[in-house]
């Protein structure tokens, strides 16, 4: 049972078929894209992932067999894809150019951390300014709120004040339309 392949087996440059199923295989080395194979057969081995160099076979390589390996490769290639060379091939290609651009991007990021790190004292006073700026919003903000508050207290006296001088009016014309009564019942009284 096979536990490595050796680097120089990217020197077999007439390497066709590579059947290496049933061993314990836990990765495959980078100068496998080298060789000119059209079959490899990897399954029930302990593969975690495929090198990303295997996309360089696309085109030449029609049967690639990864099943029954590494739970780690299942969750990167679907087991459905398992026996599909023209699959396999791409999503190494996907993950090559994918592993490409996050090196650009690595690249692209510390020039930008570059930059940044050269404007600093521009950035602090930029933060200075907006930290200012905020503060002043802030205060008349709370001036705004202090106001809205105030109308607030007013109005409510006001509804009150009409409220309760609704009430008095009610009470005196209450009391007005008794008296008037009582006057009413008094002269009747005094006219018979």
């Amino acid at each position: 049972m096979l536990i490595s392949l050796p680097k120089s087996i990217g020197q077999l440059q007439s390497l066709k078929s590579l059947v290496l199923s049933d061993n314990i295989l836990t990765s495959l080395p980078d100068e496998i894209g080298n060789c000119n194979l059209e079959s490899l057969l990897l399954e029930n081995n302990s593969l975690c992932r495929l090198p990303l160099s295997l996309a360089l076979l696309k085109g030449k390589l029609t049967q690639l067999d990864v099943s029954r390996n590494d739970e780690q490769l299942q969750t990167t290639l679907p087991a459905q894809i398992h026996q599909d060379a023209q699959s396999i091939l791409w999503l190494l290609a996907l993950q090559r150019e994918k592993t490409h651009c996050i090196e650009t991007l690595k690249t692209d990021v510390k020039l930008l951390q570059h930059q940044i790190h050269s404007s600093s004292a521009a950035l602090a006073e930029a933060k200075q300014k907006i930290a200012s700026e905020l503060e002043q919003k802030k205060k008349a903000l709370e001036d705004d709120f202090e106001s809205v508050r105030y109308f607030l207290t007013f109005r409510y006296l006001c509804r009150e004040l009409r409220r309760k001088a609704l009430e008095l009016w009610q009470s005196v014309r209450r009391a007005c339309a008794k008296k008037y009564s009582e006057r009413q019942a008094k002269a009747q009284v005094d006219a018979v």
